[in-house]
């Protein structure tokens, strides 16, 4: 194997878990699951709050962030076009936006919380710095200033999470550099990300997060069936839309 082709070779072979390819989750399937889990979450958040139930729903709804992290460090090095990437995933935050404030505060904007794409965004944007570093340092070609400059980028886009108030802000953004960086450590990333996830939420309902994990490990590297390119993330607008409009018919 060429040196240069080191990094790009460890970064780019699937995640899978203990299973064969001919078993386990497809990424597919981690997306349905996601979808299904986050949805929960959000009816309990907009319809059901102090209602029998809410606090069950919101903890089975904290299995989707950390599925939606790990696709995402996935994404980060699988995607031959990084820009394009994260392009879609601010074009999705942007139109996510007026929906989000209208399910859950009632308002077309509300500077102070805004939605997991723009956290989802952050995270492949500093995930994607920290593989062309990786990819310069394997090839020879990364500067001190290049390195330097590019760990700053990083670091910006944690303080950035947090400035424009992203859902989980930096935290959230931390968790997909640690799906990122630990895709190559085995069995020990399920360790090394539950340790990060029990530092980062100890104590608060985002523990449950720690359920996804299972599910995760499960996970067989393949892509499985596809959906259309766009329905995993047009229905983030559209469920929110649609909960909008029962919570204002209620």
């Amino acid at each position: 194997m060429k040196k240069s082709n080191v990094f790009q070779e460890l970064t780019r072979t699937p995640m899978s878990g203990v299973w064969s390819f001919s078993h386990g989750l497809s990424s597919h399937t981690l997306k349905i699951i996601a979808i299904i889990t986050m949805m929960i979450d959000h009816i309990a958040a907009v319809l059901m709050e102090g209602e029998t139930g809410y606090w069950l729903l919101r903890e089975i709804g904290r299995i989707s962030f950390p599925i939606f992290c790990f696709l995402a460090a996935e994404g980060i090095a699988w995607t031959s076009n990084i820009f394009k990437y994260a392009l879609r995933l601010g074009a999705f935050a942007l139109i996510s936006e007026v929906f989000y404030d209208l399910a859950f505060h009632s308002t077309i904007w509300d500077p102070m919380y805004q939605n997991v794409f723009f956290t989802l965004l952050l995270g492949v944007v500093a995930g994607g710095m920290l593989r062309e570093i990786g990819q310069r340092i394997c090839q020879k070609k990364c500067s001190w200033f290049f390195a330097l400059c590019g760990m700053l980028a990083v670091l910006c886009c944690l303080i950035f999470a947090e400035w424009l108030h992203t859902d989980y802000g930096m935290r959230g953004v931390g968790l997909i550099l640690f799906f990122y960086l630990a895709r190559r450590t085995g069995v020990w990333r399920y360790v090394i990300v539950t340790l990060c996830m029990c530092f980062l939420w100890w104590g608060k309902i985002q523990m449950y997060a720690v359920l996804a994990l299972p599910i995760l490990f499960l996970y067989n590297g393949k892509k499985g069936q596809r959906m259309p390119k766009y329905a995993f993330y047009a229905f983030y607008p559209l469920h929110l839309f649609i909960l909008w409009g029962i919570k204002t018919l209620l």
